[in-house]
């Protein structure tokens, strides 16, 4: 098999995750929405205003603020979790399929696939709504926002777990992805994922490029934006929300097109 054979297979990997996270996002985006139309309806809409239409300071907000709190802790993200734990075995599976360029016998895939798919359920899929949400609609009432402009400043309450989707599915699939090259011994690996406009110049200079381990840890020294805090090159690849990976190669491909872009 070649290395843009491989590359292709390493497209259909990413494919199959994005197609669970943007199930993933429609759920959490109803979620979001059904969320904001109770705390309008339960908590805001039943705050007391004064004459200019500012919000009162007084004990039945501070109530209704402590139901805000309740609101948010009760939120339920069940059906999100189970579309995650339902592609999980769809993301190890085309991962699998990626390494029966390298791996001779069969039971050797299987154990490899077995493997991956009990680490991902030890690490269910747990989010949360956005910690800071509570506290965002405080800080607009002690700074005297008129009612119409708190409703308008709404936050997303689940943007944390927005980001724990991408987490959960593209990180965890480069985990597993390392796990397998490792255990049949591939150090070497090619830049994958693509450019876009948006696309990194990090990303951007290693792109369909190919790079030993050594080479791979070695990005752990370097600066630029857009960097994570803390970095692993293997989880992290370009920093905060990359989409690209490193997929495991051999030698003789890495050999082959050492310091040069494949074609």
């Amino acid at each position: 098999m070649t290395i843009s054979e491989l590359i292709r297979l390493a497209n259909k990997q990413e494919a199959a995750t994005n197609v669970i996270e943007e199930r993933a996002l429609k759920q959490l985006d109803r979620i979001s929405k059904k969320l904001i139309r109770e705390i309008e309806k339960k908590v805001l809409r039943q705050l007391e205003l004064d004459d200019n239409g500012k919000v009162k300071r007084n004990t039945k907000n501070r109530a209704l603020m402590a139901r805000l709190k309740k609101i948010l802790v009760s939120v339920d993200f069940t059906s999100i979790e189970r579309t995650f734990q339902n592609g999980i075995n769809t993301v190890v599976n085309s991962t699998a399929n990626y390494f029966k360029a390298f791996v001779k016998a069969s039971d050797d895939l299987e154990y490899m696939r077995q493997q991956a798919i009990f680490k991902l359920m030890k690490q269910p899929f747990n989010p949360a709504v956005n910690k800071n949400f509570r506290q965002d609609i405080l800080d607009k009432i002690s700074k005297g926002i008129g009612f119409k402009e708190l409703i308008k400043a709404l936050p997303s309450p689940t943007s944390a777990a927005k980001q724990l989707v991408f987490d959960s599915l593209h990180m965890r699939e480069r985990i597993i992805t390392k796990d397998m090259g490792d255990y049949i011994k591939l150090s070497h690996y090619v830049y994958t994922g693509g450019i876009i406009d948006n696309s990194r110049e990090f990303c951007r200079l290693r792109n369909r490029k190919v790079f030993t381990k050594k080479e791979v840890l070695n990005w752990s020294n370097l600066t630029w934006q857009g960097k994570s805090t803390p970095y692993s090159p293997f989880v992290d690849c370009g920093g905060f929300r990359c989409r690209h990976r490193l997929m495991p190669i051999s030698k003789e491909m890495y050999d082959r097109y050492k310091n040069r872009l494949i074609p």
